[in-house]
């Protein structure tokens, strides 16, 4: 429960900073647009469009949220085990990616060739 306050307390601080900071520029780079992508304007109103009810369904009591969505087929996870198995997983994809990087002359050793049919084999 406090890790669901926690996400949306910093949704909202988010939210916020990024609309205080897009309301501080000039009105004409808030509808400017670029190659028809959403301008600055629009992307706070998309989040809080957004967000509002996803806000209003994390308010409701468990057992509204269970009868809505069922229950879930398996235990929760951790955020912080799930985080660090990430990192470890990226942390291994890099090692791999540096190792195979690096040049293995495995098995380049100059082999011997057979000698010639019409050569005797062991003078």
């Amino acid at each position: 429960m406090e890790d669901k306050r926690f996400i949306i307390e910093q949704i909202r601080k988010h939210r916020d900073a990024f609309v205080h900071l897009v309301n501080q520029q000039l009105q004409e780079s808030n509808t400017k647009t670029i190659q028809e992508k959403w301008s600055a304007g629009q992307n706070p109103d998309h989040l809080i469009r957004s967000l509002t009810p996803v806000n209003q369904i994390l308010l409701l009591p468990s057992m509204v949220f269970r009868m809505m969505f069922g229950k879930p087929n398996r235990d929760p996870r951790d955020y912080r085990n799930y985080r660090n198995a990430i990192i470890k997983s990226y942390r291994l994809v890099a090692l791999l990616q540096a190792v195979s990087s690096i040049p293995f002359y495995l098995g380049t050793k100059k082999k011997r060739r057979l000698p010639a049919s019409n050569s005797k084999p062991f003078e």
